[in-house]
């Protein structure tokens, strides 16, 4: 779960870093020029710190993950049923992991409205 997560995470970690870089680069290659005195030492802290989170949010985070993390325990698949909401009597989705009860412990109603918004656009 773990390394799916990670592979999940890769692509919109990079873009990410490689955007936010790709903006500073002028900067730092700029170098120390006149008028550029906070600039340039700026946008090495920042090349330096993007390089540093991704690293660590690729190779850090998911191996203390897998070192101490717990694993979790089997829970019931969620399901989409059509159920009514108790105030109006509209009809509403209700996510739930078993009948009666839902995500968590709590219904989830989606607003009728949404519902058959959705349901128009599908068929």
């Amino acid at each position: 779960m773990v390394i799916r997560g990670a592979r999940e995470r890769l692509a919109p970690i990079l873009m990410t870093a490689l955007a936010t870089g790709l903006a500073v680069v002028p900067l730092v290659a700029a170098g120390n020029i006149p008028g550029h005195e906070i600039e340039h030492p700026m946008a090495v802290i920042i090349i330096g710190g993007l390089v540093t989170s991704t690293l660590l949010n690729l190779f850090v985070v998911p191996s203390l993950y897998l070192r101490f993390g717990r694993p979790r325990r089997h829970r019931a698949p969620v399901t989409a049923t059509t159920a009514t909401t108790a105030t109006t009597g509209s009809p509403a989705l209700r996510l739930s992991s078993s009948p009666g009860s839902g995500v968590f412990g709590r219904s989830v109603s989606v607003w009728s409205g949404v519902v058959t918004t959705i349901e128009a656009y599908v068929s």
